[in-house]
C-alpha cells in the first residue's frame, strides 16, 4: 500500500517506484491524474485507475492499463446515438460551444456526422469576460446565424453553453430545440434571475448523471453491497451525507469497489497462471464487466475503457421548472 496524493508528480511517482521496484506488486489500482505509465509503461505493471484513461496513456501502456469510463470519442458517440434514438435530433443541427470548448464541440461534429445528422452550423463562444452584453451581442448573432442556415435543433456543449444559447434566442422568435450535453448549470431560476425568460426551455432535452450520492440514496444494491464490503473490512463508516468534521468518504469507497471488481473478474478469466500476458488475453478476448455504479461495462481488444453506460436524458418540464427524466 502506498499514500499519496493524486494530484502530485513527486507523490505519485514515488509511490509507482515504491509499489513496482521496492514491493514488486503484480498489479495496483487507485485514482490517478499523472504518472499511470511509470507503472503500466516504464515498470510494465498492470494498473486500475480510477480517474480514467487518456488515448495516449492506453497506447503507451506495455502493461494493462483500464479506465472505469468511456474515452470521450466513444462516450460522446453514446450520447449522440441516445439522442437519436429518442428522436431529439430530427431535423438539420447547429452545435455551439463555450469558450475554450471548441475540442469537445469537434468531437459532437463528428459523432453527429458519422451517425448521419445533419449538421448545418457550427459555433463557439469567445471569451467576453464580465461584459454581459458583449455576450449577449455575440450570442444574438449566432442565433441569427443558425436560423439563416435553417438550424432546427441547437446542441450546446459545454458549461453554461445553454444559458449562453437562451442568451442569444430569448428576444426573437426564433425558437430551435435546445440540447444541453452538460447539465451541470441547468437551473432555470438562475435563468429568469439573469432577466430570460424560460420560454425559450420549451422542449428543451439536456444529458444528465446520476451521482453515487443519489444511487445510495436511492437504495442501488451494487452501491450499499460496496458500502457494506467496505465498512466490514474496514471499521470505518462510509458518509452519504457527511456533516461537519465527518468524512467525505462515498467516492473513494465506490472506486475502490469498482477497481477491485474490474481486476477481480479479468484475473478470474486469465485462469490459475496468471501473468501480464494472460491478463492481456482476458482483457482483450472480450469480457462483460460487472461493476458497482455501472449499468453496462465491459472490456475487449481495443478498448480497455470499460464504461458502457448511456447518460440520463432529461426533458424540460415548466409545470416543474426543472429538468426531468424522460421515461
Amino acid at each position: 500500500m502506498a499514500h499519496y496524493s493524486p494530484l502530485g508528480d513527486v507523490e505519485t511517482e514515488a509511490a509507482c517506484v515504491q509499489l513496482t521496484q521496492d514491493e514488486q506488486v503484480f498489479a495496483a489500482m487507485g485514482p490517478l491524474l499523472t504518472n499511470l505509465t511509470c507503472f503500466t509503461d516504464v515498470n510494465e505493471t498492470i494498473f486500475i485507475n480510477a480517474f480514467g484513461v487518456s488515448q495516449e496513456e492506453f497506447d503507451r501502456s506495455k502493461a494493462v492499463a483500464v479506465g472505469p469510463g468511456a474515452l470521450p470519442a466513444r462516450n460522446t458517440a453514446i450520447s449522440v446515438q441516445l439522442l437519436i434514438d429518442a428522436g431529439v435530433l430530427d431535423g438539420p443541427v447547429a452545435v455551439h460551444a463555450a469558450a475554450d470548448t471548441e475540442g469537445e464541440r469537434n468531437l459532437y461534429v463528428d459523432a453527429l456526422v458519422a451517425a448521419g445528422v445533419d449538421v448545418v452550423s457550427e459555433t463557439a463562444s469567445t471569451d467576453v469576460g464580465d461584459d454581459v452584453a458583449a455576450a449577449e451581442a455575440e450570442m444574438q448573432a449566432f442565433a441569427q446565424r443558425w436560423q439563416a442556415d435553417g438550424a432546427e435543433v441547437v446542441v450546446s456543449v459545454g458549461v453554461g453553453a445553454g444559458l449562453s444559447v437562451v442568451s442569444g434566442i430569448f428576444r426573437s422568435p426564433y425558437r430551435p430545440r435546445l440540447v444541453v450535453t452538460n447539465s451541470s448549470a441547468l437551473d432555470p431560476e438562475l435563468y429568469r434571475d439573469l432577466g430570460y425568460t424560460t420560454d425559450a426551455l420549451e422542449g428543451a432535452y439536456a444529458l444528465g448523471s446520476i451521482g453515487f450520492e443519489d444511487l445510495a440514496r436511492a437504495g442501488d444494491p451494487g452501491v450499499l453491497s460496496c458500502i457494506e464490503r467496505f465498512e466490514e473490512a474496514s471499521g470505518e463508516v462510509v458518509n452519504i451525507d457527511p456533516e461537519g468534521d465527518e468524512p467525505v468518504n462515498l467516492n473513494t469507497t465506490i472506486w475502490a469497489c469498482q477497481a477491485v471488481e474490474i481486476f477481480t473478474q479479468i484475473a478470474t478469466a486469465a485462469g490459475p497462471d496468471l501473468t501480464n500476458d494472460s491478463f492481456r488475453a482476458a482483457a482483450e478476448a472480450g469480457l462483460s464487466l460487472e461493476v458497482t455504479a455501472n449499468s453496462s461495462a465491459s472490456i475487449e481488444a481495443g478498448k480497455f475503457d470499460i464504461g458502457d453506460s448511456a447518460p440520463i436524458l432529461l426533458a424540460y418540464d415548466a409545470a416543474a421548472d426543472d429538468f426531468l427524466p424522460v421515461d
